[in-house]
């Protein structure tokens, strides 16, 4: 289960070490951005007043959050860490207001390609994970939307579950890229007031086994010293993955 782990996430993360990007789950990135969409690259050219930019001409498939007004940028640094959007592929983009008012996207941001390919031979099995992990964060992304769920909570509170208690949660049977989803209410001094299963898994008996884990969920602020004003939720996501070969199926917070 490790290496698998392990190997997911180095896919999806490609040079972030010497980048020095944060890795970040679907709800994180989500939550820290204005404009979450599917989209298609049908132009690409360098901005004629500012050389930071390249404009994009995209055609949007699916927006999970904010609104679109036809004016996308990446923003490059002239480093080994820009982002390469090929014409006619398609992305998973998450963009934010930038300094500049300008809505944008760069290396750092977690935005995705979603039809990548890998040679087969090298990597037999890469194609399929990978392919997985994108419907993964789809499918929770379009649930979410289809739910009218609010995103917008502080993005710098974080989640600590018991990885321990996760798993521990090995051999269940499920559905392939199946999710949970917790809505957790946490009071001022970030302890948790309510816990509330907004989507659960097919299988009950998984389900409570996770159930017990998130009873035992915590929180913390990226900086120490700031205050929560009100109370506030948080959106939890569970993901189920199925067995493959000898490793048993397992679930995580991650969406790997």
């Amino acid at each position: 289960m490790k290496l698998l782990i392990t190997l997911l996430i180095t896919l999806l993360s490609s040079n972030i070490y010497a980048c020095e990007c944060a890795l970040q789950s679907t709800m994180q990135k989500t939550e820290s951005s204005d404009f979450v969409g599917r989209v298609k690259i049908k132009k690409i050219e360098r901005d004629l007043i500012n050389q930071e930019y390249l404009n994009l001409t995209v055609e949007v498939l699916d927006i999970f959050k904010g609104d679109f007004n036809n004016d996308l940028k990446i923003l490059t640094n002239n480093s080994m860490c820009n982002i390469y959007t090929p014409k006619g592929t398609e992305w998973l983009i998450y963009a934010t207001i930038d300094k500049n008012n300008n809505l944008s996207f760069g290396y750092c941001s977690g935005s995705i390609q979603i039809d990548r390919n890998f040679d087969s031979d090298k990597y037999p099995n890469a194609e399929k994970n990978y392919k997985n992990s994108i419907k993964r964060k789809l499918g929770l992304l379009q649930f979410l939307d289809e739910n009218e769920i609010i995103t917008k909570s502080n993005p710098s509170i974080s989640s600590i579950l018991s990885s321990d208690c996760l798993d521990s949660i090995k051999g269940f049977k499920g559905k392939l890229a199946e999710f949970a989803i917790y809505e957790v209410t946490i009071d001022k001094n970030f302890s948790v007031e309510n816990i509330a299963p907004i989507k659960k898994f097919s299988n009950s008996k998984l389900s409570s086994q996770v159930d017990n884990c998130i009873k035992n969920i915590t929180f913390r602020i990226r900086n120490e010293r700031e205050n929560l004003k009100e109370k506030t939720k948080k959106i939890i996501p569970i993901f189920y993955y199925e067995k493959e070969k000898d490793n048993p199926s397992f679930i995580s917070s991650w969406d790997l």
